[in-house]
């Protein structure tokens, strides 16, 4: 298992994080099923950079961007059977974000993260209001109704908007370690097909 790094060790500089994409594509051409997807990837990335203005949420989303490459990087220099431990250390980092989707519907901005703590309140205060009940049945009613009526949207907008939308996206990245791992076997076992690819379950 890859001791992974928590801080990217390259800087958080665009055109740097760029450079550092460039050299994977050209390390990947001569599949050019999995160049597409991790040109794929980096629109998305680049798209979210440029509708964000706030700066704080910019350098959130390059801490991320720049994850993203250095792990593409460190998958140019592993073996295939490597490849698995360097997405799940992708996955876990405290950078990882869900960046993509369909119609330019990008998710884990500052929203998603009021969102999830409001979610996560809602069900601590479920929880204390069931302990409470023993003590004080009117006060636990009291707080087990606050806590469903914050959480009911709060839930409506994990499962439909958000969740969904997260789930497509880990699927392209899963796909994208899978063709990795793929050229990295050697030509014994072909790569998938962009047709392949969506026909995935």
């Amino acid at each position: 298992m890859f001791t992974f790094f928590e801080k990217p060790k390259i800087q958080l500089n665009e055109s740097e994080i760029g450079q550092v994409m460039a050299n994977v594509r050209h390390h990947f051409a001569a599949h050019p099923e999995l160049t597409k997807l991790i040109e794929s990837r980096q629109d998305a990335f680049q798209h979210q950079l440029n509708l964000t203005t706030n700066p704080s949420e910019r350098k959130k989303l390059l801490l991320s961007y720049a994850l993203f490459a250095e792990t593409l990087l460190q998958c140019t220099k592993a073996t295939a059977e490597e490849i698995s431990d360097l997405a799940q250390d992708y996955y876990s980092s405290s950078y990882y974000r869900h960046i993509g989707g369909d119609q330019g519907c990008y998710s884990m901005t500052y929203y998603d993260e009021v969102n999830n703590h409001i979610f996560n309140a809602s069900l601590a205060l479920m929880v204390f209001s069931i302990l409470l009940f023993p003590l004080s049945m009117i006060g636990s009613l009291s707080l087990l109704a606050i806590a469903v009526t914050v959480i009911l949207p709060s839930a409506y907008y994990d499962f439909v908007e958000t969740w969904p939308n997260q789930l497509k996206i880990q699927k392209e990245e899963e796909t994208l370690f899978t063709q990795i791992a793929h050229s990295l076997v050697g030509s014994n076992i072909p790569l998938l097909t962009e047709s392949q690819i969506l026909l995935q379950p």
